[in-house]
């Protein structure tokens, strides 16, 4: 079991995104049966309107070799960002998630 595998940003970003996964056992694929979270992406001010928080989400969920996964985030803004990678509302607009594809 590989609890957990972090992936940090490359250095010399501005912004930085951490996903931690759960496999059952080194170097398994993941599947529907495995779940990944997205901590709400932060860019700070004098960065954003440069695509960055659309990269972050996109190498994040597609480009990790988790893009199987269910994702679960909490978030209070950029739903569209979100939704843009199939996230949907699971609550009061504050929890989102993507389901596994089929």
């Amino acid at each position: 079991m590989s609890w957990p595998r972090w992936s940090p940003a490359p250095p010399g970003s501005s912004a930085s995104t951490t996903a931690a996964t759960r496999s059952g056992s080194p170097g398994s694929s993941p599947t529907a049966n495995v779940f990944a979270y997205l901590a709400d992406v932060y860019v700070l001010e004098e960065h954003r309107g440069r695509g960055l928080g659309q990269a972050i989400v996109e190498a994040a969920v597609e480009g990790t070799g988790l893009r199987r996964c269910r994702w679960l985030l909490h978030t209070s803004d950029a739903h569209t960002l979100y939704e843009r990678f199939g996230f949907e509302s699971l609550t009061d607009g504050r929890v989102m998630g993507r389901a596994a594809p089929t």
